[in-house]
């Protein structure tokens, strides 16, 4: 019995080594050698990135302008809707007033219109302009007595233009100046006369005067040559009181164009002064009755708004949102990935609100870092060189504060260096 098991094994084995091995057997080993010896070697050649994950939330770089009530009441008419597109100070709606929001805006325009006349001198257009722009205005409500007083001083300017009463009375004074002026000119050459006239007498007084003195001219003559000599004398001063009552005239007169002229200037004040007083009332009624758009850009209600709400005292309308794409993501560092964090570094962003399978991821960049640290960690600032679109092409819209998943590529290292760092770490 032992003999046969030992021929079956003996026959078995003779069997096995007389079979030539397999491929695998045969090689396996060199191969699975070679394979590593190629790992390792690639292992060296090929780096890999580090990815560092953090938390980031999307902001807007100019906040949204908010538009607010300046005054309670209803709302009385809408001129935007939701979503549109609105350029600064459009006007958006009309809140509840007692005066006709139409006819204030008129008004406002005209009285702009009145201040480029002025600024560039131009006085003389402004009732020109009014008497062609003027309708009556049916509805001051609360602006009615400011008005009016406005339109007195208005109408007390009309007498200072060029063709107002004033300068009318300014160029009757002008004349009479210049009649005076004549007058003096005439009451001077007649003194010139009245002089030579005197030297005559006075050459025949001398000569008679000698005749009298050799008795060849009786007294008689004599005394009336001298009484032609005194009358001629007392024209002289005559003439002089003349002379200085025209010129007395003259001053009167040119001191009366004064009054008229400061007279005129004050006129002109006062209305530039009541102009602009009347112009900020009506701005301030603005601020209070109509609804301006603050900033240009895109208005979204705050709410389903429409004609006939109350609204309170600084109650939020809704919010202007620059068309301008400036936002950013703020991320948050943790104080274990912030050594191996450098500013240019690409960042990769998944938005919780858009899955990545669909939408897929946006790149970003890192522009800033904060060495200061908060309660959650350090502060970065990425941008979006390539703006919100990701890698599928598809465009994110941009929503104020919603979050993403921040998965950062750091600066790449081999893979030998990696597995070892890895081997050592488990040794230690």
């Amino acid at each position: 019995m032992p003999t046969e098991i030992n021929n079956i094994r003996s026959e078995n084995y003779r069997d096995f080594i007389g079979t030539q091995p397999l491929f695998l057997v045969r090689w396996g080993g060199l191969i699975f050698l070679i394979i590593f010896i190629s790992l390792c070697i690639s292992s060296y050649f090929i780096k890999t990135p580090d990815i560092l994950f953090a938390k980031a939330i999307l902001k807007s770089g100019s906040a949204p302008n908010p538009l607010i009530s300046k005054q309670e009441g209803r709302i009385v008419k809408l001129l935007v809707d939701d979503n549109q597109k609105v350029q600064i100070d459009e006007i958006i709606g009309y809140m509840e007033s007692t005066s006709n929001h139409n006819d204030i805006l008129r008004l406002s325009a005209i009285l702009d219109t009145f201040q480029f006349y002025i600024e560039k001198k131009m006085f003389d257009s402004i009732p020109i302009f009014w008497n062609f722009s003027e309708k009556p205005f049916s509805k001051l409500g609360e602006l009615q007595q400011h008005h009016q007083n406005f339109m007195h001083s208005y109408y007390s300017f009309i007498d200072c233009l060029s063709n107002g009463i004033l300068f009318s009375k300014i160029e009757l004074l002008k004349k009479d100046l210049q009649n005076t002026t004549f007058l003096l000119d005439a009451i001077l050459e007649q003194k010139g006369l009245h002089l030579e006239e005197l030297n005559l007498v006075k050459e025949n007084f001398e000569v008679h005067d000698t005749l009298h003195s050799e008795s060849i001219l009786s007294s008689i003559d004599y005394r009336g040559q001298q009484s032609l000599l005194i009358n001629k004398k007392m024209s002289i001063p005559q003439m002089n009181v003349a002379i200085l009552s025209n010129r007395i005239q003259q001053d009167a007169i040119k001191k009366e164009m004064v009054n008229i002229y400061d007279q005129i200037n004050k006129l002109r004040i006062d209305f530039i002064e009541s102009l602009n007083t009347y112009r900020n009332l009506i701005e301030d009624w603005k601020k209070k009755y109509i609804l301006t758009a603050p900033s240009s850009g895109v208005l979204k209600f705050s709410d389903f708004f429409e004609e006939g709400r109350f609204m309170s005292h600084k109650q939020i309308i809704g919010y202007i949102f620059s068309e301008i794409d400036t936002c950013y993501a703020q991320m948050t560092i943790s104080q274990r990935s912030f050594g191996k964090i450098k500013v240019g570094q690409k960042v990769l962003l998944k938005f919780a609100s858009y899955p990545n399978q669909e939408f897929g991821y946006v790149s970003g960049k890192i522009e800033m870092i904060k060495n200061i640290t908060t309660d959650s960690g350090f502060l970065s600032l990425v941008s979006f060189p390539k703006g919100l679109v990701t890698n599928y092409g598809k465009k994110i819209i941009f929503v104020e504060g919603i979050s993403a998943d921040a998965e950062i590529i750091t600066e790449s290292n081999r893979l030998s260096d990696r597995l070892w760092g890895k081997i050592r770490a488990k040794l230690n």
